[in-house]
């Protein structure tokens, strides 16, 4: 099982789990950012191969 979908996971072709945590941290700066508390739901997802 690999992770976030990385060139050598779709290389052997192995399945994956993508985080999205190019996403994670854009919200998290966002959240940060906010003079409130806040939450932000990012899904996970699971690739197949």
């Amino acid at each position: 099982m690999g992770q976030e979908n990385q060139l050598s996971s779709r290389l052997l072709q192995m399945s994956t789990i993508d985080h999205h945590v190019t996403a994670i941290g854009a919200a998290a700066l966002k959240l940060a950012l906010r003079d409130d508390i806040a939450q932000t739901v990012i899904q996970s997802d699971l690739i197949l191969r």
